[in-house]
């Protein structure tokens, strides 16, 4: 069977590229699951140990657990 290399690099390409889709996908549910189950580490208060400038305007976008 003779198979032409584009589509074999077109195939090999789309299932890297949906590998990665996932991985990334998987990383930034863990890390939204992660801000409602600990809010006060990774929450709004994370935002008040880094001093970041606004906190209380930014935090709540960050993690909408604490949002008031």
């Amino acid at each position: 069977m003779i198979t032409n290399p584009d589509i074999a690099w077109a195939n090999r390409a789309a299932k890297a590229t949906l590998l990665i889709r996932i991985l990334v996908g998987w990383v930034f549910l863990s890390e939204g699951i992660q801000k409602f189950l600990f809010p006060d580490a990774l929450g709004v208060r994370r935002f008040v140990k880094i001093v970041l400038a606004a906190h209380h305007r930014s935090g709540p976008l960050v993690s909408p657990a604490h949002a008031h």
